[in-house]
């Protein structure tokens, strides 16, 4: 699946499957693969004035004056296999919709669910 993202979506992203706890052993080094691969670079986290804290929870500007650029990633079928499992397990609260809706959009279309 090829598919575009923002810096904003691929940190949503990767807290999301952070989140899932359904992961087995094997499993969870194939996750942690996939969110290095959706990790945004040193230069990208300087732009957004990324701050995480030593517990992992991590602050960022959502509008900075210089956003980094959208990256394309071509994901394998397993990827977003482990992406769908995430988003439809994830305990889902009001304030969520503004950022969970993209990635539903992208990754679980409605019609497809």
């Amino acid at each position: 699946m090829k598919v575009t993202l923002t810096f904003n979506e691929r940190l949503n992203l990767r807290a999301v499957v952070a989140a899932h706890r359904g992961w087995g052993h094997i499993e969870v080094r194939r996750v942690y693969t996939l969110m290095d691969r959706l990790d945004l670079a040193d230069e990208e986290k300087a732009a957004i004035h990324y701050v995480e804290a030593e517990s992992g929870a991590a602050t960022w500007d959502n509008k900075p004056e210089n956003p980094p650029e959208p990256l394309d990633f071509d994901l394998n079928e397993r990827d977003v296999r482990r992406i769908e499992t995430a988003l439809r397990s994830f305990q889902h609260a009001g304030g969520d919709r503004k950022w969970m809706e993209p990635l539903l959009d992208k990754f679980l279309p409605e019609g497809e669910e």
